[in-house]
């Protein structure tokens, strides 16, 4: 894991096994979007 990254513009997720291929069971990704309310 390289830790927090942030993109700012459309970008493409690639995940990877580690050692060998993936042969079962899961895989959990979470995002999280920050999106800062208008200002009036």
């Amino acid at each position: 894991m390289i830790g927090p990254t942030a993109f700012y513009s459309p970008t493409d997720v690639v995940l990877t096994a580690r050692d060998g291929a993936f042969t079962g069971g899961r895989v959990k990704l979470a995002v999280h979007c920050f999106v800062p309310e208008a200002t009036i």
